[in-house]
């Protein structure tokens, strides 16, 4: 039928690819037939292997094969409300292998590019997605294009957007690493006035251990750096350093035990400078 000013219209999208097995569908009503309409939509984008769906987005574009190939499932739903002044995501569902994630997204378009992006997940296994890593492979051959185009880029200044401005704030209850747990795995993060600031970064540990790192990433001599402070304690560090593999030779089993550290650092590309360290090991005081 015929267009009319003022009436909502029916939208039905589904796209799928082929080759990557993927399928994208859109169904929903855009509130008016003009610029000015606003789309609200459920939002549905499947497949059964993340890297498959890479290595074909990255051919598409001549791009070099992605630096990272998750071997594993995905999906996300979620309902959105999109506009040319904002865009709104609520209710995410998204799963990736064996582990789901929740939360929401606001994005709007002024003078600024203003987000606010909440995600959490309960469990998310992390050993799973490396392994999906590792079997994610060599694409055989896909794209060689753009190299030339990635060097330059490479030499140019890093910087922040000035007109970048948002909050994130990630939450994992439990996250499964080399066979054991790490719980209440958080970031808060802000962005604005080309300044990253990440009020907390925190992680429980195996071996009665945590951490916790905050400070602000910014621009110095067109290169990025961070400062800020980092807090970690432990009751058992030998445990800790036998989950992460690491040997510490014949040392008494009585010793590596109470760890304490408390530091500020600063880091850039060619430099970590660690100052104002307090820190005691066992009986011992650094």
């Amino acid at each position: 039928g015929a267009l009319r000013a003022g009436r909502a219209l029916p939208l039905n999208l589904t796209l799928e690819l082929g080759e990557a097995r993927t399928k994208l569908g859109l169904s929903g009503s855009l509130s008016q037939p003009d610029a000015a309409a606003t789309l609200k939509a459920k939002l549905e984008f499947a497949g059964p292997d993340l890297a498959q769906l890479a290595r074909l987005v990255h051919r598409a574009a001549g791009l070099e094969k992605p630096p990272l190939l998750l071997n594993q499932p995905f999906s996300l739903k979620t309902s959105l409300s999109a506009s040319s002044a904002e865009l709104a995501l609520n209710n995410i569902q998204l799963s990736l292998g064996n582990s789901a994630v929740s939360g929401g997204a606001n994005i709007s378009f002024a003078e600024t590019l203003d987000f606010d992006i909440a995600l959490n997940a309960n469990r998310f296994d992390l050993d799973a997605l490396l392994a999906g890593a590792a079997a994610g492979g060599d694409d055989g051959g896909g794209g060689q294009a753009a190299k030339s185009g990635t060097a330059a880029s490479a030499g140019g200044a890093f910087a922040i957007p000035a007109k970048l401005a948002g909050s994130l704030n990630l939450g994992i209850e439990a996250l499964s690493y080399r066979g054991s747990i790490m719980r209440q795995a958080q970031i808060a993060a802000t962005v604005a006035g080309g300044v990253v600031t990440l009020e907390r970064a925190a992680v429980l540990l195996p071996g009665g251990s945590d951490a916790a790192l905050s400070g602000r990433l910014g621009s110095h001599q067109g290169q990025p750096r961070f400062e800020g402070t980092l807090e970690a304690a432990s009751d058992n560090l030998r445990a800790l350093l036998d989950w992460l593999a690491i040997d510490i030779g014949p040392v008494p089993k009585d010793r590596v035990r109470k760890f304490t550290l408390l530091t500020r650092l600063r880091a850039s590309p060619a430099l970590i400078e660690i100052y104002g360290l307090d820190s005691r090991l066992d009986t011992s005081r650094l």
